[in-house]
């Protein structure tokens, strides 16, 4: 159990040292054991030291306590752990070292948190968090106050979810290793005069629905810099003039965003249901998302400088989006392309050095791969999408697959593609792997001394060229007369499809020769 145990109101419990306090995590109906569990209303706790505990200081089923000077370090779990409590003041309190300093978990609304240092927790700094209890539980914390609390150095700072109208004001959040400010899933908030610096990712907005629609005015600061969270513009231009360090567009139109530099947050900037617009000439780096759109169609993307970025470009149920003459470079995925994102056309961008692959197209229709350069990843094109053209790419030097087909990847054509030396940087990597699904036209390409020129899986029904007049692909593995050859030199694809190149070309780039 608790070492101590506050059952009574009206208590004022000041200048103790606890240590030693329970083992248990608790559950829904006793708490977890602490070094002071407070389980009535209106008690004041000052001056305590709360350390080496399984929870510092618990607040559970109740209200109107004040905590006031108070040390939680050094405990297992939280500093102080806040439940199914509501008009609690949290003030000028000490948390380190902890998992989490302050924890905000289920229905606890209108409580203030201010004036705390939280410092050198292994998770969070400060985490309002509500887990899933069912219809029948009332579980989200709304109406929260944080404000004038220094967050730094923990795992990560502050991190707000599946709630509403928090004011989040005067706060510094920094150096911590992982965010600084999260939102996750939480709607109607309001930003005011917070700094935030030298985290990894130091804000981010993750949410879904009508949650994007928060109150974040410029008073806000990444590394100095003005946080521009637009709900609902339209025609204007964000340049240079503006020193943006976080750019969101939340149901906005027509916008151009040129000339900025955008660094460290979750995304550079974050188009939600905004189409029409324009990013120009930025430079985004070391963010989760370079650029994230979420539903928002008919954007452009041109001459931006990607680079180490979790993504560079992603994209969620975005469509027509054209993505051109950019620089994407050490990213995890430079360009991504998810779920409903049709009609995209990624066309002459550099995409290279990407750990886990240049270009990922999945669960989409009718888009275009023109023109790139895709070099010096883990894997160059994966194609997961139906009905896309690859066209013109020189794909070269992957460290697995070059081009890599799979999932609903149905009538796709790969066009007149260089595909060398991939795959020289796994067990088995090839130019072009079809894994999964059919009918796709695969002819007019250069295969050139990849580790393993091409497979095809079983059951596949695939073509590897295009009639005898047209032809297929060139395979510097392969010798044969003609371009194309006549049918009697045909190429084997490995793989159990028993695929074949029935009209190889003698010639790189053979079916620009004359027939």
């Amino acid at each position: 159990g608790s070492a101590i145990t506050i059952s009574a109101g009206g208590c004022v419990v000041e200048g103790f040292k606890v240590t030693g306090g329970g083992s248990q995590e608790g559950n829904f109906f006793t708490g977890p054991d602490a070094g002071i569990t407070v389980s009535s209303d209106g008690n004041t706790l000052v001056n305590n030291t709360a350390s080496n505990n399984n929870y510092g200081i618990v607040l559970w089923h109740v209200s109107d306590n004040t905590l006031t000077n108070n040390v939680a370090k050094v405990n297992k779990y939280d500093g102080i752990y806040i439940d199914f409590s509501s008009n609690n003041y949290i003030i000028d309190n000490t948390a380190s070292d902890n998992e989490v300093g302050i924890k905000i978990m289920r229905a606890s609304n209108y409580n203030k948190i201010t004036n705390n240092t939280i410092s050198a927790n292994k998770a969070w700094g400060i985490r309002q968090f509500v887990p899933e209890l069912g219809p029948w539980l009332p579980s989200s914390s709304s109406y929260l106050t944080i404000a004038n609390n220094n967050v730094s150095n923990n795992g990560n700072g502050t991190y707000l979810s599946r709630s509403s109208y928090k004011t989040i004001t005067a706060n510094i959040v920094c150096s911590n290793k992982g965010y600084g400010i999260r939102l996750f899933g939480s709607t109607s908030n309001k930003l005011r005069k917070n700094e935030l610096y030298g985290n990894k990712y130091n804000f981010d907005v993750n949410c879904f629905g009508t949650s994007w629609n928060q109150d974040i005015d410029k008073t806000n600061t990444v590394n100095g810099k003005p946080i521009y969270y637009l709900i609902g513009e339209s025609g204007i231009t964000l340049d240079e003039s503006t020193n943006a360090g976080y750019v969101a567009l939340i149901s906005c139109n027509k916008i151009t965003v040129k000339n900025l530099n955008l660094t460290n947050n979750g995304q550079g900037i974050l188009l939600v249901e905004t189409p029409n617009s324009v990013l120009l000439n930025n430079t985004i780096l070391n963010n989760e998302d370079g650029i994230h759109f979420h539903v928002s169609r008919d954007n452009i993307i041109t001459n931006c400088n990607f680079s180490n970025n979790v993504h560079g470009i992603y994209l969620y149920n975005s469509m027509s989006t054209n993505i051109t003459n950019n620089d994407i470079s050490n990213c995890g995925k430079g360009i991504w392309a998810f779920i409903s994102s049709g009609n995209t056309t990624i066309h002459n961008n550099n995409i290279w050095n990407n750990s886990e692959m240049g270009i990922r197209l999945g669960c989409n229709y009718g888009n275009s791969v023109i023109g790139n350069n895709v070099s010096n990843n883990e894997n160059g094109i994966g194609l997961y999408s139906e009905h896309s053209k690859i066209s013109g790419n020189t794909v070269i030097s992957n460290a697995c697959n070059g081009i890599d087909i799979c999932g609903d990847a149905w009538y796709n054509s790969i066009v007149g593609n260089t595909i060398s030396l991939n795959g020289y940087g796994c067990e088995k990597g090839y130019g072009i792997k079809l894994r999964c699904y059919s009918y796709n036209s695969i002819y007019h390409n250069n295969l050139v001394n990849n580790s393993n020129q091409a497979y095809d899986a079983k059951y596949n029904t695939n073509s590897w060229d295009n009639s005898p007049i047209n032809g297929g692909n060139y395979w510097s593995d392969h010798k044969c007369t003609g371009n194309p050859s006549n049918g009697s030199q045909p190429y084997n694809i490995t793989g159990d499809a028993g695929a074949q190149d029935h009209y190889p070309f003698k010639d790189i780039w053979g079916w620009e020769n004359e027939i």
